[in-house]
């Protein structure tokens, strides 16, 4: 009788029917702790997002793999900048960088949904922002293994 009355509803549009027996929902962020944390050396010129071909070798030799071999685990792409410019702007740069490398990885044949994008802004440096050397080492991408 339920199957006849959810069949009837669209000749009754103010009827109510039956829930539905399932709903699909995005798959939840992973929120969890990484089981690896791997930095890999991936520069971006001062302002820019933009991936070098030198930055496509490293991520087609060390990062690619790594996704391959967790292939059931979220990768967290986290992209980081120096302090030069306002926080609110390296966010946003940071961001952009993390999803350049994300969409490297996607054209390579991994799911987009794969892939946790962070942008971490000046919060997390490696090195002293005082000096060239150390903002050069500050703008960088890294990689954490998340458990699904």
């Amino acid at each position: 009788a339920r199957r006849l009355v959810g069949a009837g509803a669209e000749w009754f549009p103010n009827s109510t029917s039956a829930k539905p027996e399932f709903e699909f929902k995005q798959p939840a962020k992973p929120a969890a702790a990484p089981i690896l944390t791997k930095t890999v050396s991936i520069y971006f010129q001062s302002g820019s997002s933009t991936l070098e071909e030198n930055a496509k070798a490293v991520l087609e030799t060390q990062v690619v793999d790594l996704a391959a071999t967790f292939g059931s685990a979220y990768m967290r792409i986290a992209g980081n900048t120096d302090n030069v410019g306002s926080r609110e702007a390296n966010v946003r740069l940071s961001r952009a960088r993390a999803d350049a490398v994300t969409s490297f990885l996607v054209s390579k044949g991994f799911e987009r949904n794969k892939f946790e994008v962070v942008g971490n802004g000046p919060d997390k440096p490696v090195a002293s922002n005082d000096t060239d050397e150390g903002r050069a080492k500050n703008r960088r991408t890294d990689f954490e293994v998340v458990p699904r």
